[in-house]
């Protein structure tokens, strides 16, 4: 028989926050990695008790050995996800292929425009006549009428000149009907490779004038496609908005990646992109990801994912990973911060859609070890709490002692502590920490049941036998548990 304040502490307080670690140990084993009990049950008595065992000389070792092996079952989870997306690189190796990819990105767009160009080139002609370049003629105007009311002595020389008569010249050899179609898209290649060529940030008067007389043979282009059929022109216009854009949006990205020397340069621009810091910021991913192919994207994400948890100089909790829990939330903070848009642009979309479970249960059973000392820097309250020690993960008796009803619990746990060694090896023990979750209603159902369950895991683990059996003789002093089906493990 069971009395009624001993099945409140089996079976807890909330069926929600039971249910709740059920569901978080769950994500743990999804990903192959231990449930660690303080984390399942860090808004209680347990994780507060988890804390108070690493102060304890006797049980700390226990913790540590845990919080290792645990730590590279957290690298091999990282790295199983990151490899789904694509292929894990160093920083260093990702950076040079982020730059490779940008060559390459950059010659399909361009390979694009071209097959663009001379598909609607085709439909024009190459040898149909340009009658007039009105729009060049137009531009040209203010310059001719500076020239010719100069004196001799003062006429203007030099590129800006030279420019200026080579383009009035051609606009009235036009309008002898000798000039091709495929000529007047030359004379605009040789303008374009100008532009291209200029690298100062400033702009002159030459440089207007170059950037001006472009701008107007692109409109006489279209003129002259119109003159052969009227859909052509807005054919050609189509294609030069598209690329004019690309120029002043992907290109220029594709430009700045280009010019890192360090490798690592253009992988550090991707994360602080990411993270919305860049002068660019999210758009230079987006821009990014809508050139590249989902095979380059895909090695881009895995590294960016897998090298969120590369952990800094003094955060490794041993010798034996490098994965840092500290590290990974403070870059996935950083990124999540201003908005969803950083997250979606590296990890989103159907492209793994297949891995987007598993990324959320992980970023979930990080965020519970985050608030663990043994994972990153977590500030130690157990003290208090010393002399009540007791392992009843989500029991009553916790929650009313951190709600600060110690009164209560005192008389739910008197005279039940147990050994820090003894709580420790039953903390790290991922089949007790299972039972103490098992949700309230099951609990409710059957008692017996699942007391029998505690007995099974003592014949099943006989190296956690005496702990379990002290437990058990503390759950039997104060629950009113007689049932003598059930005497408890290791009797």
């Amino acid at each position: 028989m069971l009395a009624e304040g001993g099945k409140r502490v089996l079976t807890g307080v909330s069926p929600t926050v039971r249910n709740a670690a059920s569901d978080l140990i769950a994500k743990f084993e999804s990903l192959g990695i231990e449930p660690v009990g303080a984390a399942i049950g860090r808004t209680g008595m347990v994780g507060r008790m988890g804390a108070g065992l690493e102060q304890r000389m006797a049980a700390a070792p226990i913790m540590q050995k845990q919080a290792e092996k645990v730590v590279v079952q957290l690298d091999d989870a990282l790295r199983g996800i990151a490899s789904k997306m694509g292929q894990v690189r160093t920083p260093n190796e990702a950076g040079a292929a982020v730059k490779a990819s940008v060559e390459a990105a950059e010659k399909r767009v361009r390979d694009g425009f071209s097959k663009q160009y001379d598909d609607v080139f085709d439909e024009i002609g190459a040898d149909t006549l340009v009658t007039e370049m009105p729009s060049v003629s137009t531009v040209l105007q203010p310059y001719l009428r500076q020239i010719a009311e100069l004196p001799a002595d003062a006429q203007p020389t030099g590129q800006l000149l030279a420019l200026v008569k080579k383009y009035d010249s051609l606009s009235k050899f036009a309008e002898t009907g000798n000039m091709t179609f495929l000529e007047l898209r030359d004379l605009r290649t040789q303008l374009r490779l100008i532009r291209s060529k200029k690298t100062s940030g400033t702009q002159g008067d030459y440089d207007f004038a170059v950037d001006d007389i472009y701008k107007a043979i692109t409109d006489d282009l279209s003129a002259a496609a119109n003159s052969v059929r009227p859909d052509l022109g807005g054919k050609l216009k189509a294609i030069d908005t598209e690329r004019a854009i690309f120029a002043d949006t992907a290109q220029k990205t594709f430009d700045k990646i280009r010019k890192y020397d360090a490798d690592n340069q253009a992988y550090e621009y991707i994360m602080t992109s990411a993270k919305g810091t860049g002068p660019e910021g999210i758009k230079a991913l987006q821009r990014l990801r809508g050139n590249f192919t989902p095979e380059e994207w895909g090695d881009v994400a895995g590294s960016a994912l897998y090298n969120l948890g590369r952990e800094k100089a003094g955060e490794q909790v041993g010798d034996v990973a490098e994965f840092s829990v500290a590290t990974f939330m403070r870059n996935l903070s950083q990124i999540k911060k201003n908005g969803p848009e950083g997250m979606e642009a590296l990890f989103g979309g159907t492209q793994f859609a297949e891995v987007s479970q598993d990324l959320m249960n992980l970023v979930d059973v990080v965020g519970a070890l985050k608030e663990l000392k043994r994972y990153t820097n977590f500030s130690n309250t157990a003290g208090a709490f010393d002399q009540i020690i007791f392992w009843g993960s989500l029991a009553e008796a916790g929650e009313r002692v951190i709600a600060g009803e110690s009164g209560v619990a005192v008389a739910l746990v008197a005279g039940s502590v147990l050994a820090p060694v003894s709580a420790a090896k039953l903390m790290t023990n991922p089949g007790f920490i299972k039972w103490l979750a098992t949700p309230a209603t099951e609990i409710s159902k059957d008692v017996a049941a699942h007391m029998g369950r505690l007995a099974a895991l003592s014949a099943a683990e006989p190296e956690i036998q005496e702990e379990l059996r002290q437990y058990y003789k503390a759950i039997r002093s104060y629950t009113g548990y007689t049932d003598p089906v059930n005497e408890g493990p290791a009797q």
